[in-house]
């Protein structure tokens, strides 16, 4: 499996980093992908608030996305170690429910840093007789934050970012456990 990591250099300095890892079923046609998804936020100075986060992870191809938030009935929700933000299941139209989170600041975090790391599990299916599968996926990331411009102002600005994940499962046209039909 693959890694992938990113950093950039803004208002908020943003890191993010995936590595997932994988297993298949004996009769190598369920593959089940797995990995933790970290994300970091920090703002540059004192004079920068991290407002809201969504986090999505959205299906592009034939994989489907297990929860990344680790709801089974009820409402879920916490909060980060030092009490600033609440992390709450996210309401995108056109997705299910479990596919984004939500990072919201419960009080002025001028200069305080954000930490998430969703679990991203994906099942991929193989439909037919192939040697290969390619499953794609998207992350998306918003993040909503205030700038101070003077005494008692601030500017609001946005920050998103798309990150493209290809998963490519190969060498599966001489599986040596095949399932008899």
């Amino acid at each position: 499996m693959g890694f992938y990591s990113f950093k950039n250099w803004s208002d908020i300095f943003i890191e993010l980093s995936y590595s997932p890892s994988a297993m298949r079923n004996v009769g190598c046609d369920d593959f089940l992908i797995s990995g933790e998804f970290v994300l970091r936020l920090r703002p540059m100075n004192d004079s920068i608030a991290i407002r809201r986060v969504l986090f999505v992870a959205e299906n592009v191809s034939n994989v489907s996305v297990d929860p990344i938030f680790p709801k089974q009935v009820g409402v879920m929700y916490f909060k980060t170690p030092d009490g600033n933000f609440e992390v709450t299941e996210a309401h995108v139209p056109g997705l299910e429910i479990w596919q984004a989170i939500r990072a919201e600041a419960l009080k002025p975090t001028w200069g305080e840093p954000l930490d998430l790391t969703p679990v991203i599990p994906l099942d991929i299916r193989k439909e037919e007789d192939v040697g290969t599968i390619e499953a794609r996926m998207r992350f998306r990331i918003e993040v909503e934050y205030l700038v101070r411009t003077g005494f008692f102002k601030s500017e609001k600005r946005k920050i998103g970012i798309e990150i493209p994940a290809v998963y490519r499962l190969y060498g599966l046209e001489n599986c040596p456990y095949e399932c008899e039909p």
